[in-house]
């Protein structure tokens, strides 16, 4: 069996709780978060994935 959709399941649901647990979820607190679960402030991880994934901002 294939373990790629349930691992994808489970981080979307870890995903969907991180956003709504921040009060003003970017892109960059979210992906800081999910690196590190006790993160509250942006990492530079964060700040990567941002570049990463909306260039324009």
């Amino acid at each position: 069996m294939d373990e790629w959709p349930v691992r994808r399941g489970v981080v979307a649901l870890i995903i969907t709780r991180i956003v709504a647990r921040v009060e003003i979820p970017t892109l960059e607190k979210v992906a800081s978060i999910n690196n590190f679960a006790g993160a509250e402030k942006t990492t530079e991880y964060g700040d990567r994935v941002r570049t990463i994934y909306d260039p324009i901002h």
